[in-house]
Parts: C-alpha cells; structure tokens; sequence
C-alpha cells in the first residue's frame, strides 16, 4: 500500500522523510461478520496552526488532584503525564491561573492580574498570558470556593488525557454565577478540548468580555472563535475540539468514524481508508484491506443419510456372508 501526501491545492506528491508515513494495520481474513479492530499509525506532525470544530457535549468526569486558589494568582507547575504539542513546541507541563487559563511556561504577576481581557487576541502585551489556552479567559472569583480546581492524567498510552477543571468558581462582582468549564489535553493527536458546562461574563464589572482561544509564545499568533475574542458571550453544555490534524476513517466515499482506530464487522471483502488532515489542510492517506474468507457449505438429502447408515449397518454382516461361502465351497468371496 503506497501512501500518498495531499497538499491543500490538491496536488499528489509523495511525502518526504519530514513526517513518518501514516500506515493503517492490519490486513487480514476474517469471517464474514466478525468484527476487528483497525489502527493507524499517524503522522507525527506538531505544528503552529490550529482549526476548530464544535463537537457533541462530553464534559469529562472531574477528579483527580484537588486544590483551592486564591483570586488572581496562578499555580504549578503540574505535569501533563506525556509530551505535547502547543504551536510547534513540545511541553510536557503546565502553569494553571485563576481566571480561567493554562500556560505551558510560568506566567509573570502582571499576567495574573489581568483578569479580564484588554482587547482581542493575537497581543504581546507584558501582562497577556502566553503561551496560553483560554477556556474562558474572564475574572473568575477562585477566592471565594473550596477545593474548586482539579486536574489528573487519565486513559491508557498513548491516547491518555490531561484534564483540567474549574468547578462551580464563581464570577467576581457577579458571585450568583458559578462556572464550571474544562480543558483536555490529548496526547498523541495533539487534540484540546474546551468544555463548557456553564460560563457566562459579568457585565458590571471591568470590562464584561471574555476570550475562547489559543496564543503563542510570543503573542504574535492566537486563534479564537468566532464571537468570543474580548467579546460577550455565554455558553452552556458546549464543546470544542482543537486540532492541528484531524483523523477519518471511510468505506469507499462513506465515512464510518473518527479517530485513531475504528471497528468493522464487514460481510465482505472491504477496504477501508484512514485519511489523517493537517491544520495547514494537507493529507496523509493509507489503506487496509479486511479480506472475508469464503464459507464451506454442503448439501446433504435424507437419502444419503439413509444410505449411509445402511451401508454402515449391513457391511460386517456381508462381509460375514462372503467369508462363509469360502469356507464352504472353497470359491473366493467377492471383494465387497
């Protein structure tokens, strides 16, 4: 199988040796309807673009570490439990601030006292937190609740999660509203994940806005989505998936999954293709072949069952016969 690299303009050209070769395992027979698990082994890509996708509410169980903050500060270190990816560099742990932001490198005290956005990002202001993932970066009151804070690894390698969760914090000036909201760092596809089981702005205070985004190191790429940079907005029982590849498995033109492996039952001999896409629009492809094993089947009347068993029956008992008549005639018997 020879995998083939797609650049956005749709043009074919073979991938160089800059990226390992996507490869989608494992060809092998079956019986019709058995069911087998397909994988793919991705292109290892980290990368500083990054494209968004509204996906189905999953708010992941909380739990793990728990600990309280007090109002506009930040904590951490904490480890993200493997390597990941953040706009083309690798960090393997994080800094988590009050007011609804992670930072893959220590944030400075200006940072933490700005808690709520100046204005829209991509901004390399000195107190605008970068690297950054706001999620939703707004004055949260972390002062005013107890053991609110939480993050733990969970999953097995390489597909574990780092989750991190605000619960029931409360707004500053607008205590009424408590928000609870995640972020989900995935490894291996390098995915995060904004959940948002309630958030909302205080508009009497500073500035009333918030920011759903993502900013480099230094403050000159950011990425948002629409309607929520340094902007009013709420949401409720929302999630969002960030991605700089994107994994789909199809049968034929027909696509029947996402992510790193799928399960098929197929009834016949089907190849199935796993396309991995690029933040920049580029693809990778590859395909695995499940071949199903034709079925032995065999047609039996009642007549030879009957004559089976007559066969069975009476072949001692002639066989008997034969031997008599020799002995008593001296003729050779018949070969039966």
């Amino acid at each position: 199988m020879k995998k083939i690299l797609t650049t956005a303009a749709g043009s074919l050209v073979i991938a160089s040796g800059l990226f390992s070769q996507i490869t989608a395992y494992p060809d092998t027979t079956i019986c019709s309807g058995e069911t087998v698990t397909l994988y793919a082994d991705l292109v290892e890509i980290c990368t500083d673009c990054y494209t968004y996708k509204e996906i189905p509410y999953a708010l992941e169980p909380i739990g793990g570490t728990t600990f309280s903050m007090v109002d506009d500060t930040h904590t951490g270190p904490y480890e993200i439990g493997f390597t990941y990816c953040f706009f083309g560099e690798e960090y393997t742990e994080f800094y988590l601030a009050s007011n609804g932001w992670i930072s893959f490198t220590e944030p400075n005290s200006s940072m933490d006292v700005n808690w709520t956005p100046d204005g829209p990002i991509p901004d390399d202001a000195y107190d605008v937190p970068r690297p950054a993932i706001f999620s939703p970066w707004t004055d949260w009151h972390t002062g005013l609740c107890t053991d609110c804070l939480h993050y733990e690894v969970i999953g097995t390698a390489p597909y574990r999660k780092c989750v991190i969760t605000w619960e029931e914090v409360p707004l500053f000036s607008c205590t009424d509203f408590e928000g609870t909201f995640q972020i989900v760092l995935h490894e291996t596809t390098n995915f995060l994940e904004n959940h948002f089981k309630t958030v909302d702005i205080c508009p009497v205070w500073d500035l009333g806005i918030a920011t759903q985004g993502v900013q480099n190191t230094d403050g000159d790429f950011a990425y948002t989505v629409d309607g929520r940079n340094a902007e009013v907005w709420s949401a409720e029982n929302e999630s969002w998936r960030w991605f700089t590849s994107e994994i789909k498995w199809y049968e034929g033109t027909t696509l029947i999954d996402s992510g790193a492996t799928t399960d098929v039952s197929p009834e016949v001999t089907t190849t199935y293709t796993v396309v991995q896409t690029l933040c920049d629009g580029t693809t990778y492809t590859d395909d695995v072949t499940i071949t199903v094993a034709n079925s032995l089947t065999a047609e039996i009347t009642t007549e030879d069952v009957a004559a089976a068993v007559m066969e069975t029956a009476l072949l001692p008992l002639l066989l008997q016969v034969q031997a008599a008549r020799f002995l008593m005639s001296g003729v050779p018997a018949k070969q039966v």
